[in-house]
């Protein structure tokens, strides 16, 4: 279909509020063409976050500079000083709304000639009543669709994710990461699925009502619907699926407390209204996640098996219990039950990471990130899972995208850091680092990049003091262990050195670790003069498998070995500096939680 035509059909779609149509019809257009500012501008109305929101608008503004519309838009998101925009009236709107108003007539038709200015018209009043009520700033989530048993028809449409085109994002990498105003991170797993009714075929005593409710809803005006659907459980106390919506409105607003009163009051008028277990079970998860949890999810299920988006939630559940098995199980079923949604494999990319299968770890990120380009913890997944693939270079790009838009994930700050020390990127890694830091300062992955990152500015002192914490961590951590011991030797404490070398030796879990151990171990045996020592631990460094060890290191301990047995007393080889070592000291890929 000629792109205008999709583009006229996707303005109208919004202008008659079916913003699942509109998105679809975008998605499509984008999927021809990402280089059209225009496509990205309307985007920007039909995701639900405000990341994803300031994401669109800065990709039309790539793309055009000069868009009026999406400059507007930044400045109105807080994410552009309003000194670069030109000012211009604001639309005339009606901020408030009656209650008892009738329902909105459809406009008419657009015409392609007219769909530029139709785009800043509907973008711009979207934007600003949504930033009127509040919306923007709220922790909120945005909540996937559902699909309700054969026995009711829908007359709202049910959301069918769609692909959304893999959207190649070029951000100049910032050198020195600066900390943003807090984000809720709330949107981590589900932020861009528009909030869509489930069962709406219900007769109610106030259609007109109930209908404005769903109009408003769909539209993310929370205070609006609940206004027209209090109008409707007022008239019909038994109303089980209003009850259900008023809990969404809640809920979506970060209000638990009142979503789950809303909740209990469908269940309290049918027990058997699977979505109400599935809305109570949500609200948990965020609060407390346990048994409770999983007995709503399971409830929800038993009382309707066509609940996919209760599988999402259950394979969310498992990761965030660590229950690997169980987690694979769903995930591989969430997988043909919603085979064109983009979260069953951001969950099967950080269960990889979790198990450290880096290929499938990757594939699973990949698909992900190609299927919804604005899904943010996709970016965070896809960073990771090149760090896991031995990729720095590759991680950076993605991950600096992660936090510029999640800039309160302790978790990505850590991963953009480790990206950024493997490239040599020091300075710009400290300050990545420190963001984690300020967010979270138990990540042992953190003490430990900063344990290295010391070691090669020579700041030996904080090497020590970080390789010390993060053994206390974890007193079982190889890497916490041997990099102690190389802290040590740097400081010339060589007998504290050799002690802690040796001790890493039993916690080593593979011949490369081993191979680490034996050429620092050697060394300090050498320094040490205890010659025999250090020809045995030379030798058990050339008897590793080749593949385990260097070529440089091999030749070096040739060298070491000639010069032990050539003279009865050799004299001790100048001590190789921190940064001689050919093999990169490893760095744990943080794994993040959904």
């Amino acid at each position: 279909m000629d792109e205008d035509i999709l583009f006229q059909k996707a303005q109208e779609a919004l202008a008659e509020g079916d913003r699942v149509k509109a998105r679809d019809l975008t998605t499509r257009l984008l999927k021809q063409t990402k280089e059209n500012a225009e496509y990205w501008f309307l985007m920007s109305a039909l995701v639900e976050s405000r990341k994803e929101q300031v994401f669109c608008l800065q990709e039309a503004l790539k793309r055009d500079p000069q868009h009026r519309g999406a400059r507007r838009g930044l400045v109105w998101l807080g994410a552009l000083s309003p000194e670069a925009v030109e000012p211009a009236p604001l639309p005339a709107a009606r901020w408030q709304v009656q209650v008892a108003e009738e329902t909105e007539k459809a406009p008419a038709a657009l015409s392609v000639k007219r769909w530029q200015m139709a785009a800043v018209g509907i973008v711009g009043l979207l934007a600003v009543a949504m930033l009127w009520m509040g919306l923007f700033g709220s922790s909120s989530r945005a909540w996937m669709p559902f699909r309700r048993r054969l026995t009711i028809t829908p007359i709202f449409p049910t959301r069918t994710v769609t692909p959304i085109p893999s959207v190649t994002v070029t951000p100049p990498l910032t050198p020195t990461p600066s900390r943003r105003s807090p984000t809720p991170l709330a949107m981590l797993l589900d932020a861009t699925y528009t909030p869509t009714p489930l069962y709406v075929n219900t007769p109610h005593p106030i259609s007109e009502a109930y209908l404005s409710g769903m109009r408003a809803f769909q539209g993310g005006d929370m205070e609006k619907a609940r206004l027209f659907w209090e109008q409707v459980v007022k008239a019909d106390p038994d109303a089980v699926d209003v009850w259900y919506y008023l809990g969404e409105t809640y809920r979506l607003e970060g209000d638990s407390s009142n979503a789950l009163k809303m909740y209990q009051q469908a269940i309290s008028s049918d027990p058997e209204f699977a979505p109400a277990y599935l809305g109570r079970a949500r609200i948990s998860m965020e609060q407390a996640p346990g048994k409770k949890t999983l007995d709503d999810l399971e409830q929800a299920l038993a009382l309707d098996p066509a609940l996919n988006e209760a599988y999402l939630e259950l394979a969310r559940y498992y990761l965030l219990a660590d229950a690997r098995p169980e987690a694979a199980e769903v995930i591989t079923q969430t997988l043909s039950l919603l085979p064109d949604s983009p979260l069953p494999y951001l969950y099967r990319a950080q269960l990889a990471l979790r198990n450290g299968n880096a290929e499938s770890a990757l594939q699973a990120a990949q698909e992900a990130h190609q299927r919804d380009g604005v899904l943010l913890p996709a970016y965070l997944a896809l960073g990771q899972a090149y760090l896991l693939n031995d990729e720095p270079r590759m991680a950076v790009q993605p991950l600096d995208t992660y936090t510029r838009f999640v800039p309160d994930d302790a978790d990505g700050w850590l991963a953009l850091a480790q990206a950024l020390y493997a490239t040599g990127e020091y300075e710009p890694a400290a300050e990545a680092l420190q963001q984690a830091f300020d967010l979270d300062d138990t990540l042992l992955d953190a003490y430990l990049l900063r344990g290295n990152l010391a070691l090669e500015t020579r700041d030996f002192e904080q090497a020590v003091e970080d390789f010390v914490q993060a053994r206390r961590l974890d007193k079982n951590s190889f890497e916490a262990s041997f990099g102690l011991g190389r802290a040590f030797y740097a400081q010339e404490r060589f007998a504290e050195a050799n002690t802690q070398l040796k001790a890493s030796t039993k916690l080593a879990q593979n011949n490369a670790q081993l191979g680490k151990v034996y050429y620092w171990q050697a060394q300090a045996e050498e320094a040490l003069e205890r010659f025999d020592e250090a020809e045995a631990t030379w030798e058990a460094l050339l008897e590793l498998p080749k593949a385990e060890v260097s070529p440089e290191w091999r030749t070096e301990a040739i060298e070491h070995l000639r010069a032990l047995r050539a003279t009865p007393t050799p004299t001790r080889t100048p001590s190789p500096t921190h940064t001689s070592s050919p093999m990169p000291t490893d760095t744990s890929v943080a794994t993040a939680m959904p």
